[in-house]
């Protein structure tokens, strides 16, 4: 029997079949729900929003379940199901980023930058380029005296610097830090001014992470708690990792090595680390067009 006969031609498929972006269904409903949270905030409340997204989702179901085989009353019950899930999709969306990056209280931003002492559990460190002596990033608020009770549980950017001797706090560790709490306005990004553009993106970042304060000018006090065996584990494999990525011919851990890290492990700040007269990577990134890779990770 010749070669060709033995196995049979794949029938082709249709066109719609070749057409077919599951995910892009649920990105695109899911980028709108933040983009119309971004522009309406508060406009309704997320139990209001949860309770439409249902709603849409139970028309969904009914849509899916009673679709017919073919013919035109099929398209029908697609569109159909279509709207409903995109939309309770949308709304299911806005309802979770509400949720995740509440707006602060107005009577926020009239108050003044106090001295504080506040203990943090550490969501995440930031690199730090130019010295270890220092450690920032985004913790959580756990403990904070009477006057400063409605922030607990919140978010905070925080940048202090550390015992002599001491190593930056691992991820998930609960420190007790002193410094000067104030409050962080939204920037306005000026075109011609790529310092003040870039100011107001790493902003926008901190808001949206749910931080509206920061502690400045801080030091470490001590080490309240050290993490749980669940974030020390993830720690330790973050090491391990970093330590494989970096290694390669000597003298060109570092030049590589930080690329590498920030776009495996997402820590872009390692990027500007990288520049100098034969390596502005950041730069070189960031006017390729590419530098939003690092972005995502």
């Amino acid at each position: 029997m010749p070669p060709d006969q033995l196995m049979e031609p794949e029938p082709p498929r249709p066109a719609t079949v070749a057409r077919r972006a599951p995910m892009l269904w649920v990105a695109t409903a899911v980028l709108a729900g933040y983009i119309g949270d971004e522009t309406w905030p508060d406009a309704l409340s997320p139990e209001i929003l949860t309770g439409l997204a249902l709603v849409l989702a139970s028309g969904a179901l009914v849509a899916a379940v009673r679709m017919p085989a073919g013919g035109f009353k099929q398209r029908k019950f697609s569109a159909t199901w279509g709207v409903f899930f995109v939309a309770g999709t949308m709304l299911l969306a806005w309802a979770w980023h509400e949720v995740r990056t509440p707006l602060p209280p107005v009577s926020w931003a009239t108050l003044p930058a106090r001295e504080a002492t506040l203990t943090l559990r550490v969501t995440r460190l930031f690199a730090q380029k130019t010295t270890t002596d220092y450690a920032g990033g985004l913790a959580e608020i756990t403990a904070a005296p009477s006057i400063d009770a409605e922030l607990l549980g919140r978010s905070v950017l925080f940048r202090v610097q550390l015992p002599a001797g001491g190593n930056p706090p691992a991820r998930g560790a609960q420190i007790e830090v002193k410094g000067v709490l104030d409050y962080l306005p939204r920037l306005v990004p000026v075109a011609d001014d790529p310092t003040q553009a870039s100011a107001a993106r790493f902003r926008d970042y901190v808001h949206a992470q749910g931080a509206w304060f920061e502690l400045a000018r801080g030091r470490m006090v001590r080490l309240v708690a050290p993490p749980d065996a669940w974030q020390s584990w993830l720690t330790a494999q973050h090491e391990k990792i970093e330590t494989l990525l970096r290694h390669g011919p000597a003298g060109w851990e570092e030049k590589y090595g930080n690329i590498y890290v920030a776009l495996i492990l997402g820590e872009s700040a390692l990027l500007k680390e990288s520049d100098s007269a034969d390596s502005p990577a950041y730069d070189d990134f960031n006017q390729s067009g590419i530098v939003y890779f690092f972005a995502i990770s």
